[in-house]
């Protein structure tokens, strides 16, 4: 699915659901992804059934990803169906790095880590403004500034104290642009400490 962050505009399909089986298949949408709608045009279907499902990704999609809609069913062998759905937004961001990972490292590794820095690039980046971050107490991320070509770029710096045995968290980046949807893109951080806590 191709959303628009630019113009506002929600992006959908339609995947057709069989039931093959001998019996009447029962369904539920366990989990949607965020900013996706998920939703069956009937949620029983009797053996050689058939239904649509419609998958709606909203506006607020302004980077490629992978999501998964989980579904529930009553068939015997195929009790979870777990579906990936790609979102390819038009003219997509590029948010880097997509995720932080310490690995299992001490305090003072964690503290020490060089991160590379947060940016934010691709052909509509000039139209982006940051209008709020959000991040975990030991981290301390800049505010972002244009260099070349109109990348928005800021550092990350992990200071401590961290409380606990894990660097969990995530950076959360709301995202505005004149007459478009906004936004927001969450960088996930994770990390398991070795040693004293």
């Amino acid at each position: 699915m191709s959303p628009d962050w630019k113009t506002n505009k929600a992006a959908s399909t339609t995947i057709k659901i069989s039931n093959l089986s001998s019996e009447t298949v029962a369904m539920l949408i366990e989990e949607s992804a965020k900013n996706i709608e998920a939703a069956f045009d009937r949620s029983q279907l009797p053996p050689g059934g058939t239904c649509n499902l419609t998958l709606t990704a909203g506006p607020k999609w302004a980077s490629n990803a992978r999501e998964v809609i989980k579904i529930r069913t009553t068939h015997i062998r195929e009790s979870l169906i777990e579906l990936p759905i790609d979102i390819l937004p038009l003219d997509p961001l590029k948010i880097e790095p997509p995720s932080i990972r310490f690995g299992v490292a001490s305090r003072k590794e964690v503290q020490s880590r060089r991160l590379p820095p947060l940016t934010i690039s691709g052909n509509r980046a000039d139209s982006i403004e940051v209008s709020k971050i959000e991040f975990p107490d030991f981290l301390t991320v800049s505010e972002f500034k244009r260099i070349n070509d109109g990348i928005l770029s800021a550092t990350i710096e992990c200071h401590g104290p961290i409380k606990g045995l894990t660097v969990d968290g995530s950076i959360t980046l709301h995202l505005s642009t004149k007459g478009g949807a906004p936004i927001v893109h969450t960088i996930p951080i994770t990390g398991l400490l070795r040693g004293e806590p």
